[in-house]
């Protein structure tokens, strides 16, 4: 009987653990997000996740950050250092991106899971080298952004329809 019950845990214990796994679980550390919520700074942290929806982050340094699967609806970024930031499958609906610098940064996730940026006021962002690709621009203001060597294959572009592959610089559709 006992035998039986230890295998039944173990069974439960790692289905649980590989639907975490497949359902891409994000966990951020609670003491940087406290520091960014602070300073208004953390570079290279683990934000993985976190909640951030309509935080007020105006010129925050977020370099080299992890904020992966990050919920950003209706943050204000502007003027934010995000540069060589992961932003996979983060949520950036409607959030204030105006004068941000975003050179570097990835919002391509492996899973396919892209970044959402629906939208999102993207003004004079510096895109410069960023990973767009398949990430939804539905929307989204990229006046005066410098999108040079920013990969935009797939995306889904400001006006819904889809760029090409090879698109670098610029949507080509």
């Amino acid at each position: 009987m006992k035998a039986g019950k230890i295998s039944l845990l173990s069974i439960t214990v790692s289905l649980v653990a590989g639907m975490l796994l497949v359902s891409g679980a994000y966990a951020y550390n609670e003491t940087q997000l406290k520091l960014l919520k602070t300073t208004n700074k953390c570079s290279g942290c683990d934000l993985s996740g976190a909640d951030l929806e309509k935080a007020k982050l105006t010129g925050a340094s977020l370099s080299g950050a992890n904020l992966s699967g990050a919920k950003l609806m209706a943050a204000d970024l502007s003027g934010a250092n995000l540069s060589g930031a992961d932003l996979g499958a983060a949520r950036l609906q409607s959030a204030n991106l105006t004068g941000a610098n975003l050179s570097g940064a990835n919002l391509h996730d492996s899973s396919h899971d892209n970044a959402n940026l629906s939208n999102a006021n993207l003004s004079n962002a510096n895109l410069f080298g960023a990973k767009l690709f398949g990430t939804n621009l539905s929307g989204a203001n990229l006046s005066g952004a410098n999108l040079s060597a920013a990969n935009l294959s797939g995306a889904t572009w400001t006006d819904g329809s889809k760029c090409k592959q090879y698109s670098v610089g610029e949507c080509k559709k």
